[in-house]
Formats: C-alpha cells, structure tokens, sequence
C-alpha cells in the first residue's frame, strides 16, 4: 500500500513546494511584455535608426538626383557679375566686353583700364594721339584749340599745347582744319620719341604754329577780339596771309565789332581756306586792319 501511495504523496509534495516557492512572480508576464515592449521599442528605434541611413542612402539618391541643379547653381556662380562665363570676351553668349578694365576683348583697339583720354586709349577703349603728357593744357591753348574744334594735348617736353582734331581720320579731312596729317612713321612722329601716333596718321598741329606774334595778340586783346590766329594752307605749315582777329559773336554781334562777317563761300574765305574757326561763318578781320 504505500508503495502505491507514494506516487500521490509525491504530487502533494510538489504541489506544496510550488505553491511556497513559486518560481516566476504574477507579474512577470507583464514585465516580460513590457521589457518586449521596451525591446520592440529599441527595435524600432534601431529601426528607425536605420531608416535615416536608409533616409541617407536615398539622400545619397536624391544627391545624385539633384547633381543637375548643383551643376546649374555651379554654372550660375560662375557667371556672376557678367551673366556669361569666365573666359569669353565675345559680347553675346560669354563675357560681356567692359571698356576700363584693363583686357583688350571684342571691338576694343586698347584698353589700359583707366578712364582718361589723355593717354592713348580713349574712354571708349578708341586709340587716340598721345603726346607724352597727361597734364591737361594751358587755359589759352586749350581755347585755342576749341576755337578750331580740335581737343589739346600738352607737349611733354615743351609744355605748349598740341591741337588734335580727333574726328578728322584722313588726310583729306585734315585738310580743312589748321591740322596737318602726321603719319606714325612721318617726321614728327621721329622727332618727337614720347608722342604715339595710331595707324594710320593724326590731324595735330602746335599751338605755336597757330599762335599771332605778341603784338598782333596785343592788337586783338585791345579791339575786344576772342582769339587771334594765322591762317595756314591746307597742309597746316605755312601761313595764307596776315594774323586775323576773330569775335565769338553772331552776325548782329559782328556789326559792333571792326571785325566783317564771313562765309565760306567769300572772297577772302576761298583764298585762305582756313581762316574761318571749324569752317564756318565767323566774325574776323586781318589785325593789320586795327
């Protein structure tokens, strides 16, 4: 018999023990799901984690994606300032051509980035008569000059005014003016080392040349007259008759004046075709006359 009993007393036996020492506590369960929970979380969050490099591996995409737009971003850079590439001088489609700043581009004979006149290169990137000098003219040369139409240079040994009649490009148009056409390899250009004479020639001539004696200017100073001149022949080196007198008035003007109105077409015109100041009609009278 109580080897038959054993069995049961064994199973009252265990019961007991189990229900003192129960091994996992009623709340286990719950923290078990809780640590699944957190471990699930940590899951995601190493999910999520992952998901920005998944994020960075599409933005590695994206990069790629954008490479044209960084291309463009790249080209516009480097247009700024002049709405074409660096490196191309052409005025369309490239580099726009600016005058001063110091490369010669497209349709510019020079440009020595400056803005002055005075040197050889004009302000609009033009080549131009230099005289040596960049110091502006005396007063009295530089009216004289504009008398005549002509800009003055200074000479840069003498001082004395050049007149430059920049609009007359040929000899023929020189011929009009108390100019005298000089060529870059001409004599005055060999006498003169500092001057600079653009292909192919100049209008100039020296204020001394154009200049009354000091006692002809007396004259004219004292018959209120505004410049007084010696008209020279057409290739501006030997004079066409006495100093004149000239007024810078109208022809009402002129009748308060010992000067006489003239015309281009005049007697006295025709025989010294430049003694009108820029060719046209003008108050004038041979100073001998005052």
């Amino acid at each position: 018999m109580s080897s038959a009993t054993h069995p049961l007393s064994c199973a009252l036996l265990g019961a007991l023990l189990c229900a003192c020492f129960d091994p996992v506590p009623a709340s286990q369960p719950t923290t078990t799901g809780s640590s699944a929970t957190a471990s699930g979380t940590d899951s995601a969050e190493e999910g999520s984690t992952s998901a920005p490099l998944g994020s960075t591996g599409s933005g590695e995409g994206s990069t790629g994606d954008s490479e044209p737009s960084t291309g463009e971003a790249d080209s516009a850079s480097s247009t700024s300032g002049t709405g074409a590439p660096d490196g191309d001088t052409s005025s369309t489609g490239g580099r726009s051509v600016v005058c001063g700043d110091g490369r010669v581009g497209r349709d510019e004979a020079c440009d020595d980035g400056n803005r002055s006149n005075l040197d050889g290169c004009s302000v609009d990137c033009v080549e131009l008569f230099d005289s040596g000098s960049q110091s502006p003219c005396e007063t009295n040369d530089v009216a004289m000059c504009a008398a005549f139409g002509a800009e003055c240079r200074r000479h840069a040994s003498e001082g004395y005014g050049i007149c430059y009649w920049v609009d007359s490009a040929e000899a023929a148009t020189c011929d009009q003016t108390l100019g005298r056409w000089e060529s870059p390899e001409g004599a005055y250009a060999a006498d003169n080392p500092r001057v600079t004479i653009p292909d192919p020639g100049v209008c100039i001539n020296e204020t001394p040349q154009l200049r009354c004696t000091p006692e002809e200017e007396q004259a004219c100073t004292q018959a209120d007259g505004d410049l007084c001149f010696r008209p020279l022949d057409e290739a501006g080196l030997e004079p066409t008759g006495a100093s004149l007198c000239f007024w810078d008035v109208d022809e009402g003007g002129c009748e308060a004046t010992p000067g006489i109105w003239t015309s281009a077409g005049d007697g006295f015109a025709m025989d010294h075709p430049n003694a009108l100041p820029e060719g046209l009609p003008a108050c004038i009278t041979q100073v001998q006359n005052l």
